[in-house]
Order: C-alpha cells, then sequence, then structure tokens
C-alpha cells in the first residue's frame, strides 16, 4: 500500500486512481501502521508504555485524516481548527514521549558529554529550521487566534520532534539501532 501510494503521489498513477491512492491506500497505511505500533506493545513488556505511546500517537493522526476524509471530503468550507487539527496535534506528544521512552528502555544512558552534544545538535536543528521557516511563520501570524495557534503549533511541533530525533541520534553514538 505504500509502494502504490507513493507511486501515486510521484505521479506515475492513472488519474482514475487519485481517491483510491490518496484516501483509502493512504488511511490503510496509517491504520496498519498504528495496529502495528500497538501490536508491538502488546509483544513487548518490556517496551510496552513506549510503544503504547507511538501507537497512540500514529492512532491519532490516522482518527483525524480518517475524519477528515469522512467529515470534510468534496467540501468547500470547513472550520479551521477542527477536531481533524486536534487529532494531529495530539500526535506530536505522543511520538516525543513514546521516542524518549523508547531510547531510555533501549539502554541509553546519558553522559555530561552526550547530553551537551545533543543539547547543541537539537539547537542548531532547531535554530537552522527556525531561519528557513521565519518567512512563513511571518506570514501565519495574522487572523483568529485559534487559527494562529493551529498554524504555529504544526511547525513548533515539527522542529521540537526534528530536534528530538537528531537529539536521540546524537546520544545514541549516531546509530539508529533497531
Amino acid at each position: 500500500g505504500l509502494l502504490l501510494h507513493l507511486a501515486w503521489a510521484a505521479g506515475l498513477g492513472h488519474p482514475w486512481a487519485d481517491r483510491l491512492a490518496s484516501v483509502w491506500i493512504y488511511s490503510a497505511v496509517s491504520v496498519t501502521a498504528a495496529a502495528v505500533c500497538l501490536l508491538r506493545a502488546l509483544a513487548s513488556p518490556q517496551h510496552r508504555l513506549a510503544w503504547t505511546a507511538l501507537g497512540l500517537g500514529q492512532s491519532s493522526t490516522a482518527f483525524g485524516d480518517v475524519y477528515w476524509e469522512a467529515a470534510w471530503s468534496g467540501q468547500t468550507t470547513f472550520p479551521y481548527p477542527s477536531v481533524a487539527d486536534v487529532a494531529y496535534l495530539a500526535t506530536y506528544p505522543c511520538l516525543c514521549f513514546g521516542l524518549v521512552l523508547l531510547a531510555r528502555d533501549r539502554g541509553l544512558r546519558l553522559s555530561f558529554g552526550a547530553l551537551v552534544d545533543g543539547l547543541l545538535v537539537g539547537l542548531a536543528v532547531a535554530a537552522v529550521a527556525s531561519a528557513l521557516l521565519a518567512p512563513a511563520l511571518a506570514e501565519i501570524g495574522h487572523g483568529e487566534t485559534a487559527k494562529v495557534l493551529t498554524d504555529l503549533s504544526y511547525p513548533l511541533w515539527d522542529l521540537v520532534l526534528a530536534s528530538l530525533l537528531v537529539g536521540v541520534l546524537v546520544f545514541n553514538g549516531r546509530r539508529p539501532g533497531l
């Protein structure tokens, strides 16, 4: 399903397959990813909390996608922020929490030097991404408060997650492991 969706996204699909690829295959891959993470939580007592958090994060994204499609597909006007945005934004803390727990459960022990290295790398990633996003972020800051907060939340959570991923890689000796 993922390969079919990627082929469609690359423009290799037929127009008749647009809805199949953009909705059904995409949603199936998303729901399957959530199910795999949650099954992993059941199968791995040692890492149960980490995989549960990751599974809940992916489930939240899958719910947002399915809800959006069911409630607003084909509509020209829709609420913003919506229930789907709440679900999408709930994904981030779950993924961050799960990643930290998984890194800790996998034996990641931090020396002071590794902590400083990870912090510096995370800050560097955040600084570069902020510089690249600054023009877009400046344009976001106008309008209703809920809309502005929602618009800002996505790139800020992306920065947090990317910085955390890079930091974990640095802490782990630049090896992602299993």
